[in-house]
């Protein structure tokens, strides 16, 4: 795979639609954090197994990332990655 990765010259995988961060300490502790996408202030994620929306500013990210409060598990599969979109986006609706 990481041979196949270098070939077509992509990018990390951590801040890409279906990231997987493991909350490792803190009030989220258990759960899985599936990237959803950012903006200027904010992270969005859909939290497993809860399936409920989280927003995390920027700075807390890096914090939490460089501290191991979270850390990058995977990139999910296709099929997933467009469930918790899916999830993630009916979430916001109600």
């Amino acid at each position: 795979m990481a041979y196949f990765k270098k070939l077509f010259n992509r990018g990390d995988d951590r801040e890409v639609l279906g990231s997987a961060y493991a909350v490792t300490t803190g009030t989220y502790v258990g759960e899985v954090f599936i990237y959803i996408r950012r903006d200027d202030t904010n992270i969005h994620f859909l939290s497993i197994p809860k399936l409920l929306n989280r927003e995390v500013p920027v700075e807390k990210f890096e914090y939490a990332t460089k501290n191991n409060v979270i850390e990058f598990v995977e990139r999910i599969p296709r099929n997933e990655r467009d469930v918790c979109k899916s999830q993630y986006e009916a979430n916001e609706k109600t």
